[in-house]
């Protein structure tokens, strides 16, 4: 197989307004290598189609503003050129020609605003956060309710023309919901949460998704059965996918999947010749350093030569124009006599704070779309902040009394021109409140935007689709006059990617794992009633502190019941083995270097006389250094954890053992996992 490098260079052709994901769309060129028409959409409502001549902007039309376009698609009749382009604003689809003549305005009636649609042929299919709708010749055909959110929409099997075709939705819990008309057909369960959906290029009945850590997928669909045809384990980036599309850059004769990042990356690959294969190439990368919204590939500026069309979530020129309008008109409000009110026009700020499994640590993304002047973070709860190799502004930490509540104060302040902003941290479980992160932007008049994150008392649990039951288990049960709707408040208050809205089962099971010891949890509630089992005898400590807390708070009375399994406590141990000698031997690593590098002060010539492997911890210093500084302090949280697990076990039996934890500590630094056992089933 012939390999081909791919050489791109940056061409800013206009300023747009603020977009959502996936609101521009390239128009089917005329002819081939001809350059085509870009349709774009924004958060002001306004709707522009235009193309580049000798690089300069030809608009074709352009609407007036209006509601925010939250999607946009370009549709047809079947067997012919899909140059028809289709907005979304609130519950309202409006169509128009590429010339820019409106032929269609359907209200749809939902109740909910449109966040995701697809259009193929007759058939409309619209989603909000929970309901699906479609469509056909504006006609509501067919419906269905999910219990969680809905992120993306997509159709297989609409070729026919007809309305039976096979709806995909990608929900937060997820999963891959595949409907025959209003009916559940498939669940295909995903590792990651998904954040779109992608038609798989010369194939009708497979998809393309991608997740909120940069995973991809192809999952082949169709009535009878459901399958994954393969998925990128091993992402190059793992920052959310927004956007993806299929286009020949390579000249080979097969399409590259080409996908755009929220912090700004873009990357090609090639997709694997061997579907079983997991492992899709990469081509090229590019980083913009502003949140992709959307890519499209085509020719647009130059005719036959191929190009990654991008819109990003930046539009600092148009900004600064807009604030010293606004600067000017409120100067002038304040020489006038007459009342009035002086309001600040706040810049949009878009977040995101995403659990890492693979380091248990959660990364923060903000973005303004203006430049940054600089961040206040802060914390009612004990968090500790890592380094971001992406992050080059400048950290300042303040004292924190935290008998006051706060626990941590400080500031990122940004070097010029930066709009995008990552912070890396690690919660602590059963400790929980609130992370307020205070964005000001550098415009004048000065003005911040607050955003605020829930730090859960579970934070490290995510859910998954197959728990191992044979393990052994610590069961909490509760029983009480509560509505199932109350109890699934008190889930949701304590564990992460649950749903707002409870499910309309009478009886509901959720199953998490903790990225951070591999324990599980299981979840079964109904009204009046619900029951916890995990093999982490900490975790049911933590539910059963927290959930009493919030029934008190309701005045609701609860029957507790908890059922200890001897046996997790040493299963605990034996996951958190590995990784306890891992950081044991890095911190052994480390004292041994700072030790040797005492002595290269001292004595001159002393690297003769090494043992062996002495000299190759040197040589492998760097590396050493580099390990240690991704894992900051978690020898110190394995220490805790351990601990919490001691004094957890026996607060069950009703037995105060904090006085033994300086026994336990001593035991842990010269650790032995035998030794460590025995002094758990000897205390």
């Amino acid at each position: 197989m012939l390999t081909m490098d791919l050489e791109f260079s940056r061409v800013d052709y206009t300023l747009l307004g603020l977009t959502y994901p996936r609101t521009a769309k390239l128009l089917p060129s005329q002819g081939q290598k001809i350059p085509q028409k870009v349709a774009v959409a924004d958060r002001d409502g306004v709707l522009q189609v235009f193309g580049v001549k000798k690089g300069e902007i030809h608009l074709v039309f352009k609407t007036l503003p209006g509601s925010p376009v939250s999607c946009l698609q370009l549709g047809g009749a079947l067997g012919t050129v899909q140059d028809k382009v289709f907005v979304s604003s609130g519950n309202e689809v409006r169509g128009y020609t590429k010339k820019g003549k409106l032929f269609l305005s359907f209200d749809t009636n939902l109740t909910e605003p449109i966040k995701s649609m697809y259009v193929c042929g007759s058939n409309l299919l619209v989603c909000g956060d929970h309901a699906y709708n479609q469509y056909f010749d504006c006609k509501d055909v067919n419906s269905f309710l999910c219990g969680d959110r809905i992120v993306d929409v997509i159709a297989l099997g609409a070729e026919k023309g007809n309305n039976k075709l096979l709806a995909v939705l990608a929900c937060e819990d997820r999963i891959l919901r595949v409907l025959d008309r209003h009916d559940l057909l498939h669940s295909v369960e995903l590792e990651s949460v998904p954040s779109v959906l992608f038609p798989f290029p010369g194939s009708d009945d497979q998809i393309l998704y991608g997740t909120v850590d940069g995973r991809l997928g192809v999952v082949t669909v169709t009535r009878n059965e459901v399958s994954h045809a393969w998925i990128l384990k091993k992402p190059s980036n793992s920052s959310c996918i927004t956007c993806m599309d299929c286009y020949d850059l390579t000249a080979n004769g097969t399409p590259d999947l080409v996908v755009g990042h929220q912090d700004g990356s873009i990357d090609v690959y090639s997709f694997p010749e061997d579907t079983d294969d997991s492992d899709a190439t990469l081509r090229f990368t590019y980083t913009c350093n502003e949140s992709i919204t959307s890519v499209q590939c085509g020719v647009l500026g130059s005719a036959g030569y191929d190009e990654i069309v991008v819109t990003t979530y930046t539009e600092i020129e148009e900004l600064e124009q807009r604030v010293n309008r606004e600067r000017e008109k409120y100067q002038a409000s304040t020489v006038d006599k007459s009342d009035g009110l002086s309001v600040l026009q706040m810049a949009a700020v878009s977040d995101r704070m995403v659990l890492c499994k693979e380091d248990a640590s959660y990364l923060l993304s903000l973005e303004v779309q203006a430049p940054i002047d600089n961040v206040l973070i802060q914390s009612d709860v004990q968090i500790d902040l890592l380094d971001v190799e992406k992050n080059s502004a400048v950290v300042s930490y303040s004292k924190c009394d935290s008998s006051s509540g706060n626990h941590l104060l400080v500031t990122y302040r940004c070097q010029v021109n930066v709009t995008r902003l990552e912070v890396k941290l690690r919660t602590v479980e059963g400790q929980y409140g609130t992370l307020r992160a205070y964005v000001t932007p550098l415009a004048q008049p000065k003005s911040c935007t607050l955003k605020t994150f829930a730090i859960k008392p579970l934070s490290l649990h995510a859910r998954c689709h197959h728990p191992d039951q044979t393990r052994p288990f610590n069961v909490l049960t509760l029983k009480g006059f509560f509505s199932l709707a109350e109890v699934h408040t008190w889930i949701c208050f304590c564990l992460p990617e649950v749903p707002e809205k409870p499910p309309m089962n009478e009886k509901n099971v959720l199953a998490f794992k903790s990225a951070f010891t591999d324990t599980m949890l299981l979840c079964s509630y109904w009204k009046g009633g619900a029951e916890f089992k995990s093999d982490n005898i900490s975790t049911i400590s933590i539910l059963k502190d927290v959930l009493t807390r919030e029934a008190t708070k309701k005045k609701i009375k609860l029957d507790i019941l908890c059922a200890v399994n001897e046996e997790s406590v040493i299963s605990v141990l034996h996951r958190l083995h590995p990784r306890l000698e891992e950081q044991q031997k890095m911190a052994h690593e480390m004292s041994l270097l700072e030790a040797l590098h005492e002595l290269r002060e001292r004595e001159s010539g002393w690297e003769q006389s090494l043992l062996p492997e002495y000299r190759e911890l040197l040589a492998a210093e760097k590396e050493v250094q580099l390990r240690y500084s991704q894992h900051p302090q978690q020898l110190e949280r394995l220490y805790g954890l351990v601990s919490d697990l001691y004094i957890d076990r026996h607060k069950f039996k009703g037995q105060n053992v904090k006085g033994k934890i300086p026994q336990l500590l001593e035991i842990l630094r010269k650790y032995d996992l035998q030794s460590l056992i025995n002094f758990f089933l000897q205390s």
